[in-house]
């Protein structure tokens, strides 16, 4: 797919992502097979799309905070704005390309059980914050994998803190 040759055209002349060098000697000093390699690429792509996902998002985000917005009610009686709806189809475009499908708040198929494997977010947690003007909210992104979570990113625009994590739950900031 796109996704896996964009991966590729990152890789230095020795076939592994430059940045990832130090990270690459532990894997070898520890024998890892390829497969647990190729796993180890992939999931730090997702991680990175996920990343980069979450930061166009917030940035969007703060555009909307920085000036008068309107507030809508869902059917459940909880506030919705635009920058919920806009950073959930900012977040769509940029995890489109993996090919893994999206569910959102503000965006529900109809059936979810039918995915093994898919992108949830939720575009604008804690809107009710957003609407106070108090700053606590953020943009949570997570791959779900036989309905358990194999990865998660959460940024907080107002600060610009990220954390991420992946399946060995390293956490990191």
């Amino acid at each position: 797919t796109k996704f896996f040759a964009i991966s590729f055209l990152r890789f230095n002349k020795e076939g592994f992502p430059p940045k990832f060098g130090r990270k690459i000697s532990r894997i070898k000093s520890y024998g890892v097979n390829f497969f647990e390699f190729f796993y180890f690429c992939v999931m730090n792509n997702l991680v990175l799309t996920a990343i980069e996902a979450a930061r166009k998002a917030g940035r969007a985000i703060m555009e909307i905070y920085a000036h008068p917005f309107e507030v809508y009610t869902k059917d459940d009686q909880s506030p919705v704005t635009q920058a919920d709806l806009r950073a959930s189809n900012i977040i769509k475009e940029c995890l489109k390309p993996t090919g893994i499908p999206f569910v959102s708040e503000e965006d529900l198929p109809s059936d979810r059980s039918q995915f093994g494997r898919y992108w949830l977010v939720d575009p604008l947690d804690g809107t009710a914050e957003f609407v106070k003007r108090n700053d606590e909210f953020t943009v949570n992104i997570a791959l779900i994998e036989n309905k358990r979570p194999v990865l998660g990113v959460i940024y907080a625009p107002v600060t610009g803190q990220l954390w991420w994590n992946d399946e060995q739950c390293q956490v990191r900031h």
